[in-house]
């Protein structure tokens, strides 16, 4: 599979967690404060960290776009790095 589907494919699944968590949010707006929040709000910050840029009024689509950018440049450059370390396997192989 060419190295770009890796990308596309996370920046897909980027893009998909920060609305996912919105969704929840919407669900448990009036979840009263406890451990089990806070524990979520960590859990949203670690994985949509551009959920703390600044809120304007077209945060409901920069967020997604941010988070998907990451996500596909992590995997972009994991992938590369994976097929450069068995290229480099393959080839002392040889």
């Amino acid at each position: 599979m060419p190295i770009y589907v890796h990308g596309l494919i996370w920046a897909a699944v980027g893009f998909a967690v920060p609305v996912f968590w919105g969704v929840l949010s919407f669900i448990f707006f009036n979840a009263p404060n406890s451990w089990w929040t806070d524990a979520y709000w960590y859990l949203v910050y670690i994985t949509c960290p551009s959920w703390l840029v600044p809120e304007t009024s077209a945060s409901w689509l920069i967020t997604p776009i941010l988070n998907a950018c990451l996500y596909g440049s992590v995997a972009l450059i994991i992938v590369g790095i994976w097929r450069g370390l068995r290229a480099r396997k393959i080839s002392r192989v040889d």
